[in-house]
């Protein structure tokens, strides 16, 4: 069997998936699984012609799945002249609906034509066999791609101050680009909202464009708070990382912890600026996260204490492990009516934990929506994804 890509294998749950190119393409290098697999290359795309749902020329590519499953994720490509990828499942199985932003859609043999790049998508359980067919065209996305669409909206958002070779780049578009991925179910307008994680400030110019009241952030970070400072000069910044509880009883000492900056990206070697974090949550895999090169020493401020007021109603957490803790802490949200936490499931994977802070938020009185809750993900006793997920949390009336 071809090997599934790296970026397919981290949101694949189960099963196998390789891609055939189209044999129509001529290509020079023919693709491993062209080579292993020429009569299903020329039936697959065949069809396609027969079932497609648009006027649009054939796909460059079609991905195969045996028995996938697929957590919550959008495409890492980029369309080359085609947004739209059409499914279609095929085989003997019970269940296995395909689920394009929330919407479950019935696709054993009934094509669905969908946008895999701006809309997510996930496979619900199901039992017997189960194959699927995805085609699509794409092209690599180039890091001057992403830089031509984050110098764009850094021009819209007022962003002035950035890293062009760093995730910087990710954190413009995935926050401001088309997915604006804290967008859904929260109303900023008119709200006092407290940005924990704050970065460059891209959330924080994100929620002031929605006619958020005020924002108050805290970013451990000295490089990222220059940023923020330069981007969000009208926001209200604290240089410090907010943790759960405080060793100590003193309500009026400082404390501090150490603080690790997380390794340049695998896939291009971009410098990481977003995925720092207290040592107490760093991956042990990142290579030599220890080292003093990658290591700081930040001040650290209580949550309840010291960072939760009463006039605050909107909080965003993505802080990198640290709310595990704050969750476990708070004991009344006060005057807050809407949450918007990135949980680190990627860090900690046992579910019970994750189970246990939903339950808990919702008896202190907030309905929860996350991309895999109607799957058998969230009955799993750990996370086998790669990804986190973004909790979205409104306080019921």
């Amino acid at each position: 069997m071809p090997q599934t890509s790296a970026a397919r294998q981290r949101v694949l749950v189960s099963g196998e998936s390789f891609t055939l190119v189209n044999p129509a393409l001529k290509l020079k290098k023919q693709p491993l699984a062209n080579k292993i697999f020429p009569q299903l290359a020329q039936a697959v795309f065949e069809l396609e012609q027969k079932i497609k749902q648009t006027n649009q020329t054939g796909s460059a590519s079609c991905a195969v799945n045996l028995n996938a499953q697929f957590t919550p994720h959008v495409d890492s490509g980029t369309g080359a002249g085609q947004s739209l990828s059409m499914i279609v499942g095929l085989g003997d199985y019970y269940g296995g609906e395909l689920v394009v932003e929330h919407n479950e859609i019935d696709i054993q043999y009934k094509p669905f034509t969908f946008n895999g790049w701006t809309q997510r998508h996930w496979t619900k359980s199901f039992s017997g066999e189960r194959f699927s067919l995805v085609w699509f065209t794409a092209k690599q996305r180039l890091r001057s791609d992403e830089k031509k669409l984050a110098l764009s909206l850094a021009h819209q958002f007022n962003i002035t101050s950035f890293r062009p070779n760093s995730t910087d780049i990710q954190a413009i578009n995935e926050v401001l680009g088309p997915k604006q991925c804290y967008a859904p179910l929260c109303d900023y307008r008119n709200h006092r909202v407290l940005d924990c994680g704050a970065h460059i400030g891209t959330f924080a110019r994100f929620v002031l464009s929605q006619g958020a009241a005020s924002v108050i952030a805290y970013e451990p970070d000295p490089e990222n708070c220059k940023f923020f400072q330069a981007n969000v000069p009208e926001a209200t910044l604290i240089q410090a990382a907010v943790i759960g509880t405080s060793s100590s009883k003193n309500e009026t000492e400082e404390h501090s912890a150490e603080f690790i900056l997380a390794p340049r990206r695998q896939e291009d070697k971009a410098i990481n600026t977003w995925r720092h974090c207290l040592k107490i949550y760093a991956p042990s895999s990142w290579e030599n996260p220890f080292s003093s090169s990658n290591r700081r020493i930040v001040k650290t401020l209580d949550f309840v204490r010291h960072v939760l007021t009463d006039d605050i109603t909107v909080v965003k957490l993505d802080i990198e492990g640290a709310e595990f803790d704050i969750l476990d802490a708070v004991q009344d949200w006060r005057n807050v009516q809407y949450l918007v936490i990135e949980y680190s499931l990627t860090r900690r994977r046992a579910m019970q934990p994750f189970r246990n802070h939903l339950n808990k938020l919702n008896q202190l009185g907030f309905d929860i929506e996350f991309d895999f809750q109607n799957t058998t993900l969230f009955q799993q006793p750990a996370w086998s994804a790669h990804t986190d997920t973004l909790l979205f949390c409104r306080r019921r009336t």
